[in-house]
C-alpha cells in the first residue's frame, strides 16, 4: 500500500469520520454555491433580457415630436412597408438603445394614427 492510504488506515475510526464528514461537508457546500450562482446568474440575465424586451428606456417629449414630425411614411390602410426603415444598427449598447427607442416611436406614431 501507499504511503497517504497507510497513514488513513492507522489512524482511530473517529478521525476517519471525522474526515469524511468534513469531505462531505466541503463537497455539499461547493454544490450549493455553484447551483446559487447559476440560478442568480439565470435571474440577472432574465431581468436584463426583459429590460431590453420591454424597453425601460426614457424619451423626452421633444424627441417624440422631432421624430414624428420628420416621419416621411405614412400608413393609411393598415399595411406595414416591407424591409427596416433604418440600417442596421450595431450590437453595443447605444445600438440597442437607439432601437429601442425607435420601436417606443413607432409604437406611438401608431397609436397617434388610430
Amino acid at each position: 500500500m501507499t504511503g497517504p492510504v497507510r497513514r488513513l488506515r492507522a489512524l482511530p475510526i473517529r478521525a476517519r469520520l471525522s474526515l469524511l464528514v468534513a469531505a462531505a461537508v466541503a463537497f455539499a457546500v461547493a454544490a450549493v454555491s455553484v447551483t446559487c450562482w447559476f440560478i442568480v446568474q439565470g435571474k440577472w440575465y432574465g431581468e436584463i433580457d426583459d429590460d431590453l424586451r420591454y424597453g425601460n428606456v426614457r424619451v423626452s417629449l421633444q424627441e417624440i415630436q422631432s421624430t414624428l414630425a420628420n416621419c416621411t411614411t405614412e400608413v393609411t390602410d393598415g399595411s406595414v412597408p416591407l424591409g427596416p426603415p433604418h440600417p442596421p444598427l450595431p450590437a453595443t449598447r447605444q445600438g440597442r438603445r437607439r432601437l429601442l427607442r425607435l420601436r417606443q416611436l413607432r409604437r406611438l406614431g401608431a397609436r397617434r394614427r388610430r
